[in-house]
């Protein structure tokens, strides 16, 4: 089942679960509602204050903004006052702003998804049909521009008599309240832990020892997810020590830690920490990544946990407890941490390669998420204010804020390089907006193909360029169908220093690195007095090259050849950089290094590999075995041989369309179950020698060819 299915599902059930017309239908979303009903506890005052909102057909406030830190229960509030808003004729509309592109069109998006409208439906009409609306935004503080645009554009659209609740770590922007109308209409409330008899009511719920109350409260200070994991602890455990908090100031890692070694068993824990590292988890990932058969089990139980959030697309567990249950695996067992990070990433990378569009977008997004703990990212990313921006598509307006940028930081000759790009590649262009009207930076990534490199008149546009193209035709000039791309990038208040906008760079060139029309040389040109970018391009093994002077400015090349070795080796690489602590630098060189053949020569040796199909130490002489449509070739428990198993996946493409049987059958005849001649296998196959010639001939063509594109793009 796919994760949209799956989704679809989920919501579906839940719509059911909640429906009055159908009380009688108990499913597990049943129970997850009645669980967390019975274990919520307090917030008395805010229930009150939301209550009379409902109660009123305008209320005397439209936006309702909870502020509290990390762990405090907003959550399980907002959750509260969906229960409230369906129960008075109110109908909740939820969104989670973390699974949220920062963009307008991504939350009205969501928005659709809830109200099970068409992406491009009205949604003002839709907001307006049917009950009185009640939005609720969780996880607000990663709205980031998008706070202004709530502000300014979306709320006011809504409906009068509709109510809007916001979830966040922070209080709003001091716009808010500089608003004459806002400042009316706008209802600040802070959460704080809860009081002591919430507390007890609360550990009562969890059937906890009451003699362990007092000491329990007074060593989480009533910190709600403090609390909620001493009461999954006590589920799990003969005990609980009350003394655990008082020897041991992070108090939620160590509460976690415990939890960890406490699950029921192996594959819970493993479940447990793959929701810890990857942004979300549903049922096909934990298929995938720990058990097949207790997929079903293994989501139940981390949807059950009370510090796991359920949403449209699956489980997330709260920051606080990923942050915390990641880094505890990380340090006990780095050696098991990489297995896991190698393992969850594996959709995420298909999904790079074979998505487009937003799902592409989305899965780049991801995997560069699950690099956030690197600490070697860490100092060139931040992540933090990352959140406030989103790349979008070059506009007519940002082409001369991208030349007066240039100019500014780089001098009139890079502005007037620029311009011609632009002139000539405007798709090459990402703008990284802070908001629609304030855009923060750009990305270039100049695309060329093998005909290029010989072309004076681009080589006369930037001396960037024509240096990346004398260092590839130097060291391995590309082939037929092959890509290289040339990259650069500005930041309208940093230049090209470390910062937010390079969390949208990572995204860029996972998506031009790993993609399914990948390329063979990716070449950075970086301002040369900035020694910070040294070091993390050999972290990134792109080898140091030439320096360029483009007028007053002067530039450093660095270069990766991607057959030399392919995303996968590369992805494998980082992961053993960023989690075991390898030393930065470029890629250590193989045993036996990839070889890039030529078209020609590449052909001649699938020639050769199919006449040796059935001797295996031929196959192992063959230059194909250090070729990457080889080494990357998909494992197979069938076919253990990398090229057999490569030459093998190409004839079944030929069985796959009726009208290339006839290729099929001679191919495989001819190679992979060898007749004593050529002369027999046609009188196998009932074919003229001629016919089965020419059937013959065209299917080692199609085979070879099958093969050169993934050899040029990948897998």
């Amino acid at each position: 089942m796919t994760t949209a299915r799956a989704a679809g599902l989920y919501s579906a059930w839940m719509a059911r679960a909640s429906s009055p017309a159908a009380p009688s239908r108990r499913t597990i979303a049943t129970r997850l509602a009645d669980a967390r009903r019975a274990r919520f506890v307090g917030r008395a005052a805010e229930q009150a204050l939301f209550a009379r909102a409902l109660a009123s057909d305008e209320a005397d406030f439209a936006l309702l903004w909870l502020v509290g830190p990390g762990g405090v229960g907003k959550s399980s509030l907002l959750e509260r006052f969906a229960e409230m808003a369906t129960a008075s004729g109110a109908a909740p509309v939820r969104v989670d702003a973390r699974h949220v592109l920062a963009t307008a069109d991504s939350f009205c998006a969501a928005v659709a998804r809830e109200l099970g409208v068409d992406p491009d439906a009205d949604l003002t009409r839709a907001l307006e049909a049917g009950p009185r609306r009640v939005l609720l935004i969780d996880t607000a503080e990663d709205l980031g521009v998008l706070e202004t645009w709530l502000r300014e554009t979306f709320l006011p659209a809504l409906p009068a008599g509709a109510l809007a609740v916001v979830a966040s770590r922070c209080p709003p922007d001091a716009a808010w309240r500089s608003d004459a109308g806002w400042g009316e209409l706008l209802r600040v409330v802070s959460m704080r832990n809860l009081a002591p008899d919430e507390c007890r009511a609360y550990l009562t719920a969890r059937q906890v020892d009451a003699a362990h109350h007092d000491a329990l409260i007074l060593s989480t200070f009533g910190h709600p997810l403090a609390l909620s994991l001493v009461a999954d602890l006590a589920a799990t455990s003969d005990a609980v020590d009350p003394a655990l908090a008082a020897s041991d100031p992070d108090l939620v890692s160590a509460l976690l830690a415990r939890f960890s070694v406490a699950a029921p068993d192996a594959a819970h824990r493993r479940a447990l920490h793959v929701a810890a590292h990857v942004r979300v988890t549903d049922e096909a990932l934990l298929r995938h990544a720990v058990d097949d058969a207790r997929s079903g089990e293994l989501y139940d139980w981390l949807a059950s946990l009370s510090f796991a959030v359920v949403g449209r697309e699956g489980v997330h567990l709260h920051d606080l407890a990923a942050h915390a249950l990641d880094a505890e695996l990380r340090r006990r067992d780095p050696r098991e941490y990489l297995a896991l990070h190698t393992k969850v990433r594996e959709p995420c990378v298909e999904a790079v390669r074979d998505a487009t569009g937003p799902a592409q977008l989305r899965a780049a997004s991801d995997l560069s998420w699950m690099h956030r703990f690197s600490p070697v990212m860490g100092r060139v990313i931040d992540w933090s204010g990352a959140r406030a921006l989103y790349a979008d598509a070059l506009r007519d307006p940002d082409r001369a804020d991208i030349v007066d940028a240039t100019r500014r930081f780089e001098g009139a000759a890079a502005a007037r390089a620029v311009e011609r790009w632009l002139e000539r590649s405007p798709e090459a262009f990402t703008v990284v907006r802070a908001s629609a009207e304030v855009p923060r930076g750009f990305i270039a990534v100049l695309t060329f193909g093998a005909a290029d490199l010989e072309d004076a008149s681009l080589r006369e546009i930037d001396p960037r360029v024509a240096a990346a193209f004398d260092h590839v035709l130097a060291r391995a000039p590309l082939r037929p169908g092959e890509r290289m791309c040339v990259e650069w990038w500005l930041d309208y208040e940093t230049h090209m220093a470390p910062g937010a906008l390079v969390s949208q760079l990572s995204i860029r060139d996972i998506r031009t690195w790993l993609g399914g029309a990948g390329v063979a040389w990716s070449v950075y040109a970086l301002a040369a007095h900035l020694d910070v970018w040294e070091p993390m391009m050999g972290y990134l093994a792109h080898e140091r090259g030439a320096d360029v002077a483009l007028g007053d400015a002067s530039y450093r090349l660095f270069s990766h050849d991607w057959r030399a070795q392919g995303p996968r080796a590369f992805l494998a690489m980082m992961a053993e950089r960023e989690i075991l602590g390898a030393e930065a630098g470029p890629a250590p060189p193989a045993e036996r290094p990839l070889v890039v053949l030529s078209q020609e020569a590449f052909v001649d040796a699938v020639r050769a590999a199919l006449k040796a199909y059935t001797d295996t130490d031929a196959l192992d002489a063959s230059p194909l075995m250090r070729s990457r449509v080889v080494t990357e070739a998909p494992p197979s428990p069938d076919e253990p041989h990398p090229l057999r198993r490569a030459l093998t996946l190409a004839l079944e493409q030929l069985a796959v369309a009726e009208k290339d049987e006839h290729l099929h059958a001679a191919v495989k005849v001819t190679f992979f179950d060898p007749a004593r001649t050529q002369e027999a296998a046609a009188e196998l196959l009932g074919a003229a020698f001629s016919t089965y010639r020419r059937h013959l001939a065209t299917g080692v063509e199609r085979v070879a060819g099958w093969l050169w594109t993934r050899e040029v793009h990948g897998w």
